[in-house]
């Protein structure tokens, strides 16, 4: 019996090789209770994208619609939750568009300076 579906997320850049500029910034989701990630949506590029909320866009609105209405499985319609979007400090900098992991002033916790 499943009550709801708890979604994690994951977004990170990788390079495809050492020798070349190309890289991949997928968008991974995984549900704990199935045990397997899957893609949800793939950037490739020479660099990372040039803006988060574009890369995020459909994204963002499909994930808001099926938080919103659920999935039907079995005739039954099952709530479905974000529980988790896990990022690296520089995907984390990328995706707040705030400054990286070693810039000044960069944590998105603390509110003192330095």
């Amino acid at each position: 019996n499943i009550t709801n579906i708890k979604i994690s997320i994951n977004i990170d850049g990788l390079p495809l090789s050492k020798s070349s500029q190309r890289q991949f910034w997928p968008i991974l989701g995984f549900i704990a209770d199935f045990k397997k990630v899957f893609v949800i949506g793939i950037y490739y590029g020479t660099e990372k994208p040039t803006d988060s909320n574009e890369f995020l866009q459909k994204f963002v609105n499909e994930a808001k619609l099926l938080c919103k209405e659920g999935i039907i499985i079995n005739n039954k319609n099952i709530p479905c939750i974000i529980d988790s979007i896990i990022c690296d400090a520089p995907a984390k900098a990328f995706i707040l568009k705030i400054k990286g992991h070693n810039g000044y002033f960069s944590c998105t916790k603390c509110i003192t300076e330095g």
